[in-house]
């Protein structure tokens, strides 16, 4: 993994802790473009031709359509985390130390730090999941993608396979909301 495909994991890793504490919709679409793009360059930094076009097709799915699918549908059901913002903070780093733990035992070398960083954002992505879900797996979709990029020699129909499910699950998540606000906005 190269300098630069290092720092952009880094700066997505980054945007992670951003996207926790951000409250609005359309700033944190905003960083979740961002995020996908950091991911997609670095995948596509890895300097194979399949990693490459795994990058542009996730960047495509994750950073353009589902943010824009996302911001025209609104996510109204947008919760705060029961929590307070320091048990947040103090959640995160836990989750962040327990990703760097794992990824220390599966994996040596430069992978290892990538394989580190990939499972912090996953994390991250899930953890955001406690105040607004779509984001929340975008996020942790994001993840999934830099982990794909991180595993030498995976081939490109599984790369394919990666990208893809967080469309479904973003579409019942949003289901399952919806119909909990119909729910809620029924009279007694």
């Amino acid at each position: 993994m190269t300098g630069a495909a290092q720092l952009c994991g880094a700066l997505a890793l980054l945007l992670s802790f951003a996207l926790l504490c951000q409250r609005r919709l359309r700033m944190s679409v905003c960083l979740c473009v961002v995020q996908a793009l950091l991911v997609a360059l670095a995948t596509g930094l890895q300097g194979t031709l399949p990693l490459a076009l795994f990058a542009l097709l996730a960047f495509g799915l994750n950073g353009l359509v589902l943010p824009l699918a996302l911001l025209r549908i609104g996510d109204r059901a947008d919760r705060q985390p029961g929590f307070g913002a320091p048990a947040l903070a103090l959640l995160a780093v836990v989750l962040v130390a327990v990703a760097v733990a794992v990824a220390m035992r599966l994996g040596t070398g430069t992978r290892t730090e990538a394989l580190a960083v990939a499972l912090s954002i996953v994390l991250l992505g899930l953890l955001r999941i406690t105040g607004t879900s779509a984001l929340g797996l975008l996020s942790a979709q994001n993840g999934l993608i830099l982990a794909a990029g991180a595993i030498p020699g995976l081939p490109p129909l599984v790369l394919a396979i990666v990208a893809v499910p967080c469309l479904p699950a973003l579409m019942v998540a949003l289901a399952w909301l919806r119909r909990f606000d119909r729910l809620d906005a029924a009279p007694p």
